[in-house]
C-alpha cells in the first residue's frame, strides 16, 4: 500500500535513509551521515510511504512545484519485490506533466531501473560527483 507519510513515519524513513547511504557510499563519506538528514533532505517535499499495513518498507520524496523526484530508497531487505516500481509510479500520479530526476553515474542499477520505466537520460553532469538528469514525460 502506498500513501502519504504520517508524522509517526519518521523515525522509521529516517533509520532507512540512513542506512541506504551508508550502503552505498564507502568511507569516509557515510561516517558523514546522520539520522537528521533525512527531515532536512526532504523539507517542503511531498513524501509517500510504502507499508505492508504494518512496517513501512520504503518512501519517495517529491518537490512538487517543479515535480522533481528527490529521493527514492527502500530498505534492502523489501529491494527486488517492486517497491520501487509502485512508489515511483504513485508519485506520477501527483501531477501531470513532465517529472525529473537526478541519478549518480555510478549507480548502473538504478539508472537501467528508471529506464526501464520509460525515464530518459537528458544529460550527464559530470562536476564533482557525476550524474544524470532523467526526465519522464506521461
Amino acid at each position: 500500500m502506498i500513501r502519504v507519510m504520517h508524522r509517526a513515519d519518521s523515525a522509521r524513513l529516517a533509520q532507512i535513509y540512513l542506512n541506504a547511504r551508508r550502503k552505498a557510499f564507502d568511507e569516509p563519506k557515510n561516517n558523514k551521515f546522520t539520522m537528521q538528514d533525512f527531515e532536512h533532505d526532504t523539507q517542503d517535499e511531498l513524501i509517500l510511504v510504502a507499508t505492508d499495513g504494518q512496517t513501512v518498507q520504503g518512501f519517495i520524496s517529491i518537490y512538487q512545484p517543479t515535480r522533481f523526484i528527490h529521493l527514492l530508497f527502500v530498505d534492502p531487505i523489501f529491494q527486488g519485490g517492486g517497491i520501487g516500481t509502485q512508489l515511483l509510479k504513485a508519485a506520477l500520479q501527483t501531477d501531470e506533466g513532465v517529472f525529473e530526476l537526478k541519478c549518480l553515474s555510478q549507480n548502473i542499477k538504478a539508472l537501467q531501473f528508471y529506464e526501464q520505466l520509460g525515464w530518459s537520460k537528458v544529460v550527464e553532469n559530470t562536476a564533482n560527483e557525476p550524474y544524470w538528469l532523467l526526465r519522464y514525460h506521461q
